[in-house]
């Protein structure tokens, strides 16, 4: 039986066959490779100028660079391609303008002597690559009596790029060959069919994939994203790692080794997956082609863009083919929260973050539509539509706005209502994730999913992962002294839990007291991009008290837990720097007390009151009657400090509604609390709650009946669901509870 946590270590995972970017290729030479001597870069300016390296050269028109700089371009040292055949050597092209106002001519020597002898210029083409992995350019001029490959480009950037362990670096242009041909079967206005020379069942695969396509198009077209014109798919032998690739804006390869051997789900799964890359890539170069100002020549990795095209694009493939959740579901790990949302692993882990990404959309897909989502997403990348910082060329100078994908999303929620009318940005909908990712497991396709449960644990099971926790014990003996306090300062990525802490409780004998929980930040740090969750240890996990660099979060009554569970989540688009993490436990009073609502005369149906009446009744401690002159003279100081508390705490984190609803001809009410926390936590109660921390005054000491609290203007106010839905969240297991009944978080 497992506990409520687990320590564990984690394992690689296979890539699935669906899966078109990324896998284990071999590793090159253990011992270190001599440093390469690299001729110096050439300096062009506007006017144009030209770059020559034996017989292959480079010419820039004028008008084609924005402004003089430098230029990379040479013979690289060769490194093992793993999506094409080499036709002759690779030339690295580097500029600092990764975007050209006029098509840049490249030429190209061609190495006829590792060509096949009945070789055609048809069978020759050249492949902007990255990471041994090569968009294929279109319109190549084969010159086989020079020796020479000639391709016209607009940017020195691959589309169609990924990652594959110990095959090198890029970007470069190199020539390459499909050994024996490959022969177009069939040609319609959408599609070119072509298959290997002399592939076996050809015509099988051929049927197969058309009657895929139909389907295929029905789930894309209704997007309304680009058009693709016509687009090619080539069964032919591949990387058995792969069931396919796509390898540019307008063309797709199947690996015919593997693409009999699936089921139909799984074939289906490979073109879902791979025709939304060329959906991707498309949109990606009508955009850069219309952008007002050039792309800086490492742009992805200023703006970390590549995640999104896995994430995206697996989700798409499991969405939409209703049969990937067991080929998807093993790319789930514990410490997926830990990684930046927008990481991008390469092959060797053997499960890339960026696939597993797709479980973020799935969230998403509970409160919007992931597919409209999704779409807009993309309609949106590289096209400055709009900005994030003082304009367009600096957005794309500092990988921001357009040129981001997590402002984008965050552009998009912002605009987008959510099923509840909500209209919320991407910290909000990511720190949600996160608790229902890591804590609750309460959504398609986790939710009572066996796998996930052996993965992730149970529902309210939280698992840590060691190399990425802090253990702490409070208080601690040190140097003969009692210490109460622990900090840690940790610099975080963006988007996931930047450090975990696993508390245990430290007291001795008869010591009571609280633990506090702060967060400060660097100099630059915005206080809306971090919070701390913490989770009290009882029995199990239990509900978190969610804090931020405002305001501390807090368990009462440290000495009743058996520790805490503090998760520091950075919730920034570039990262923050210098987040400091600081638990204390101070000295409390243990303090009882019962909210009584004030039931409204007239009830509201299928709406919330802007307000609610409460009264707070204090208990005294064991041992003090209040009744008497000297156990008032005790009360009083305690009354006192506890009523300052909680009002304090009324005032900085939470406010009360109350919510009315006919539900099935019977009457209920519901409670709850508005937390100025970040984001706005929500929680709902049913008929009186008793507990040990709400706000308002005591009445044994400032009686105080049916006191009125306004909800804060600047709070969003969540919308009741009609009645008969039973439902005040989308997501499935949320359900209005009775009178009588127990308290749901949302």
């Amino acid at each position: 039986m497992r506990n409520y946590l687990t320590c564990i270590a984690l394992a690689s995972l296979a890539l699935c066959p669906g899966c078109s970017c990324g896998s284990k290729s071999e590793s090159s030479s253990s011992s270190s490779p001599e440093p390469e001597k690299l001729p110096p870069p050439v300096r062009i300016g506007v006017d144009g100028g030209k770059i020559e390296r034996g017989s292959a050269r480079i010419e820039f028109p004028k008008g084609a660079l924005g402004r003089e700089q430098d230029v990379h371009f040479y013979e690289a040292r060769p490194r093992l391609p793993v999506s094409y055949k080499p036709a002759g050597k690779p030339y690295l092209l580097l500029a600092e303008q990764a975007t050209f106002a006029a098509p840049v001519k490249v030429t190209l020597p061609l190495d006829i002597g590792s060509l096949p002898s009945d070789v055609k210029a048809e069978h020759i083409y050249v492949v902007l690559a990255y990471n041994g992995m090569g968009e294929v350019l279109e319109n190549a001029k084969v010159d086989l009596e020079a020796r020479t490959v000639t391709v016209m480009l607009e940017r020195a950037f691959s589309l169609a790029s990924g990652d594959a362990a110990g095959s090198g670096a890029g970007p470069v242009l190199q020539p390459a060959v499909n050994p024996g041909g490959i022969d177009t079967i069939e040609v319609t206005p959408r599609i070119a069919w072509c298959a290997a020379h002399g592939l076996e069942k050809a015509d099988v695969m051929l049927a197969k994939g058309k009657a895929i396509m139909k389907l295929v198009r029905q789930n894309y077209d209704p997007l309304g994203m680009v058009n693709l014109g016509q687009t090619t798919f080539t069964f032919k032998p591949m990387n058995p790692a792969w069931g396919g690739l796509t390898t540019g804006a307008n063309s797709v390869e199947v690996n015919s080794d593997k693409f009999l051997t699936y089921d139909e789900q799984t074939q289906g799964s490979v073109f879902m997956h791979e025709y939304f890359h060329m959906l991707q890539l498309k949109t990606i170069a009508q955009n850069v082609r219309s952008l007002a100002t050039p792309l800086p020549g490492d742009y992805f990795l200023r703006g970390k863009t590549e995640w999104l095209k896995e994430a995206t694009a697996t989700w798409m493939q499991e969405n939409m083919s209703k049969a990937d959740a067991a080929i998807n579901i093993p790319r789930l790990e514990p410490n997926f929260c830990y990684i930046p949302l927008n990481g991008y692993e390469d092959s060797t882990k053997g499960n890339p973050h960026q696939y597993a990404a797709y479980i973020f959309f799935s969230w998403l897909d509970s409160m919007y539509s992931s597919r409209q989502v999704i779409a807009r997403a993309w309609q949106e990348s590289f096209s400055g539509k709009w900005v994030q910082m003082a304009g367009l060329e600096q957005d794309a100078g500092q990988g921001r706005g357009t040129f981001n994908p997590l402002d984008i999303l965050d552009h998009i929620l912002r605009e987008t209502p959510d099923s509840q009318g909500r209209q919320r940005n991407l910290r909000e909908v990511y720190a949600e994730f996160l608790l229902h990712y890591g804590w609750l497991k309460d959504f398609a396709p986790l939710k009572g999913n066996a796998q996930v449960r052996s993965v992730l644990g149970a529902p309210k099971e939280i698992t840590l992962v060691g190399d990425k926790t802090t253990s702490w014990t409070l208080p601690f003996e040190e140097g003969g002294k009692r210490v109460t306090k622990k900090s840690e300062t940790v610099t975080g990525e963006g988007f996931h839990i930047a450090r975990a802490f696993m508390i245990a409780k430290g007291l001795k004998g008869g010591e009571k007291g609280d633990l506090e929980v702060t967060l400060k930040l660097g100099e630059r740090g915005d206080p809306r991009d971090s919070m701390i969750v913490v989770f009290p240890l009882k029995k199990n996990a239990e509900d978190p008290v969610i804090g931020n660099a405002g305001s501390p979060a807090k368990i009462r009554n440290w000495h009743e837990t058996n520790g805490a569970i503090v998760w520091l989540v950075d919730m920034s688009v570039t990262g923050q720097a210098g987040l400091a993490v600081t638990a204390d436990v101070k000295d409390g009073d243990e303090m009882s007390f019962v909210l009584e609502p004030q039931i409204p005369k007239e009830p509201y149906t299928e709406t919330m009151a802007a307000h609610a009446g409460f009264m707070l009744s204090f208990a005294a401690p064991a041992g003090i009657d209040p009744k008497t002159p000297e156990g008032r003279k005790q009360f009083d100081p305690i009354a006192d400090k506890w009523a300052k508390i909680l009002e304090n705490e009324r005032n900085d984190r939470t406010q009360w509604i109350h919510l009315v609803a006919t539900i099935d001809g019977r009457k209920q009410h519901y409670y709850g609390r508005i937390g100025n926390t970040n984001p706005p936590a929500l929680s709902i109660f049913g008929g009186k709650f008793q507990g040990r921390h709400f706000p308002g005054r005591g009445e044994g000491h400032f009686p105080r009946a049916g006191a009125l609290r306004d909800l804060p203007r600047d709070r969003e106010t969540p919308r009741l669901a009609p009645a008969r839905s039973r439902r005040l969240d989308p997501a499935e297991d949320r359900r209005n509870r009775g009178a009588e009944g127990e308290g749901c978080r949302a």
